[in-house]
Formats: C-alpha cells, sequence, structure tokens
C-alpha cells in the first residue's frame, strides 16, 4: 500500500509528508476532528516493522482487555496488509519541560494513577509510563496507550521494549509488565516532574540502561518521602495505582518497612549475553532488601551486571 497526501487510512486523511524515509509521517486530521502525525512501519517478515508490530499487538491486546473501558488515551493504531500505522497526536506541552513545585507533581501524578486503576485492578499494566507517554492536557493528564511507540531500537535485541531511563529494574531485567513496575515508573515520573531533569542523564538508549546498571539516579531530596516507596524493591512497592493514589494524597509518609521473608521467581534461565543472571538477581535483591533505605533511595537495578559489546556495532 502506498501511502501519499490525500489518501484516508483507518478514517486518518494524510496532510502534508513530514519525511522519515522507508518509516513514511504525515500530518493527519480524522473525520471526528482529530489531528495527529502518522507513523507508517514496513511489516516486512523479520525487518523492524514486523518486531514492532507483534511487540504491539500483544501489549495492545493486553490492555484492551481490561475490565471496564475508563482509561482516557490518546493516539490511534491500526494495520494494514503491509504497514502498521500508529498516529500520535500533535506535539503539546508534556510533564518534562520544567521543574514543577512538589504539590502540583503530586496531583498530577496521582491523576495518572487513578487513570491507571481499573487496567491494574483487572491485573493489567501499561508498562510504557514515561514523560513521553503520558501527555498534559487542560482537563488532566492523558495516556498513549500502551504500544503507541516502538521502543528503542538498540535494544530490541536484548527482549527491551522500553524507555530505559525510567523503566523498572523488572523491565529491564526482561520480566513482563505489573502494576508494580508501573508504579516504579510514576515514581521517576514523579522525579522529572519536581527536577525537570530525566533520572538517567545519558540519552542514547545503551548508555541509560548502562547507566542505570551502575546505579546513576539523580533524584529529588524533596520528594525522597514519596520515591522511597514508588522506587522501593517489589515487595516493598505499592501494589496498584489506587494505592499510590492514597500515597501521594496524604502528606510525607514514614519510610517503608523492610520485609523479613523473601520470595524469588523461579523458572528463569540465566541467559549470558542478556542483561542479569538469576543469581545475581537474587543476590542483589537480597542486598537491597538487607539494606536500611536512605532519604533518597538508590536504584535497585545498581549493582547488575551488563553485557552489551554485541549490540554497540
Amino acid at each position: 500500500m502506498s501511502l501519499e497526501t490525500g489518501a484516508t487510512v483507518g478514517g486518518w486523511t494524510l496532510g502534508e509528508s513530514l519525511g522519515g524515509g522507508r518509516t513514511a509521517r504525515f500530518e493527519a486530521r480524522h473525520g471526528d476532528g482529530r489531528t495527529g502525525v502518522l507513523t507508517a512501519y514496513p511489516l516486512d517478515e523479520g525487518g523492524v516493522g514486523g518486531q514492532v508490530h507483534r511487540a504491539q499487538r500483544e501489549r495492545l491486546e493486553a490492555w484492551s482487555k481490561t475490565a471496564e473501558k475508563k482509561v482516557p488515551t490518546a493516539g490511534d493504531w491500526g494495520v494494514t496488509r503491509e504497514l502498521l500505522c500508529v498516529v500520535l497526536p500533535e506535539p503539546a506541552p508534556r510533564a518534562d519541560e520544567e521543574p514543577w513545585a512538589l504539590g502540583r507533581a503530586l496531583k498530577f501524578v496521582a491523576q495518572v494513577a487513578e487513570l491507571l486503576e481499573p487496567a491494574h485492578a483487572a491485573g493489567v499494566a501499561h508498562g510504557e509510563l514515561d514523560p513521553w507517554t503520558v501527555l498534559t492536557d487542560p482537563q488532566g493528564p492523558r495516556l498513549l496507550p500502551p504500544g503507541s511507540r516502538p521502543g528503542p531500537l538498540e535494544l530490541f535485541a536484548l527482549g527491551i521494549h522500553v524507555d530505559p531511563r525510567y523503566a523498572s529494574p523488572e523491565l529491564l531485567d526482561r520480566g513482563t509488565p505489573t502494576p508494580k513496575a508501573d508504579v516504579y515508573s510514576l515514581g521517576l515520573l514523579l522525579q522529572r516532574l519536581v527536577s525537570g531533569q530525566a533520572p538517567v542523564s545519558a540519552a542514547d538508549p545503551i548508555a541509560a540502561l548502562a547507566a542505570r546498571g551502575e546505579g546513576e539516579l539523580a533524584l529529588s531530596q524533596e520528594a525522597a518521602p514519596y520515591l522511597a516507596h514508588l522506587l522501593a524493591p517489589p515487595a516493598q512497592r505499592p501494589a496498584t495505582a489506587r494505592e499510590v493514589k492514597a500515597l501521594l494524597s496524604g502528606g510525607p509518609p514514614p519510610p517503608p518497612q523492610p520485609r523479613t521473608v523473601l520470595t524469588v521467581q523461579r523458572g528463569r534461565s540465566p541467559v549470558p549475553l542478556y542483561l542479569f543472571g538469576l543469581a545475581l538477581l537474587a543476590a542483589v535483591a537480597g542486598a537491597v532488601f538487607a539494606r536500611a533505605l536512605t532519604p533518597t533511595p538508590a536504584d535497585p537495578a545498581a549493582g547488575y551486571s551488563f553485557d552489551l559489546a554485541p549490540y554497540r556495532e
């Protein structure tokens, strides 16, 4: 299927071409008045478009099966025989431009948590929360649906489809997205809002992934009482967005209490060239639980082993 100005795809009429080479991009307008930018990924077998399509379909199907359709989302997507087409809203002020006052940031993140409540109640995670997928709107935050943009292509070989700067350690270990992984990302979103800076300074995906492994997280002292809960190891984190909303709606909480009973997920085999070995994961998790939390918590991903040499070419 050839895309050109004036063509209609899934109700979207294509306007001016924005270039993009093999991955075409167009201004687009829907029949209902929505506007955005349409990106078309070729679905050739084994190509990048095919990988993006498979990853997106899995995440979007899980998201669409939530018990209640009360999660406002922005954007649209669809598949032709040859293309995966993703439409994102026109650029709007996002939650990553200027530092916010703590009270404003807490209210905003609590509103994002409220949007996530129906999905979390059904046991479904978004899995891709960051300042790019959380948009600001005069009526409050809006969410891009999971899978509405491809993850860093440099990390596909590692099985990672999310921005490593905002992902939980579990997702960086190629785990399945869970509500608790969303909670961690909400913590880093809060950090971004109050500081105006990304938790990891590296913009390159591989460098950002390596920085996470080295424990490079610049965290706000002002938000530390809340971050101590949101960025805690999984057993100590709030379990769902509903708990996050309650946490952020009160005064500064006391430090989370360390757990004395640990559970280790079984059935995963270590992969030498991937991010983490199971034995190292258990050792680091034990060290994190045994150590008392400081007012500015360390990144739980610190100390994990990364072998990125095969992917630098």
